[in-house]
């Protein structure tokens, strides 16, 4: 049995780094995944589903310096699952995706950035 998920989609914000102790960095973001459902009127709609992810180390620091709010890619990796206690007491659960490749596809305002890089 594998634990293996691949999303494409639209990155919902500019990825956060962070650096940890013994050379650790840890990126993490969200994506957005969209599906076409037919609802209880027979009408098709547009659904997008939100999915967190995480990239660890050298992964972390290549996609950090690629990938921007809105651009197009592809993430690979596994789920995992987790839960901690909040300041107020309250079990909080939560689930990401643990990236082990990703693939980037560009983006109309990847475009924009490369065009004003040029000028610059």
């Amino acid at each position: 049995m594998k634990n293996k998920i691949q999303l494409i989609g639209y990155l919902g914000a500019d990825p956060e780094i962070k650096n940890f102790e013994n050379d650790v960095v840890r990126l993490r973001c969200s994506i957005a995944t969209h599906d076409r459902v037919k609802n209880a009127e027979g009408n098709y709609e547009d659904r997008t589903i939100w999915h967190q992810f995480v990239m660890f180390n050298k992964l972390a620091v290549r996609a950090s310096k690629i990938m921007k709010k809105g651009d197009l890619c592809v993430i690979e990796g596994s789920i995992a699952y987790s839960s901690y206690t909040n300041s107020e007491q309250q079990t909080v659960n939560r689930t990401e995706v643990v990236a082990r490749d990703f693939t980037y596809l560009g983006s109309p305002a990847a475009k924009e950035r490369k065009f004003a890089e040029v000028l610059a």
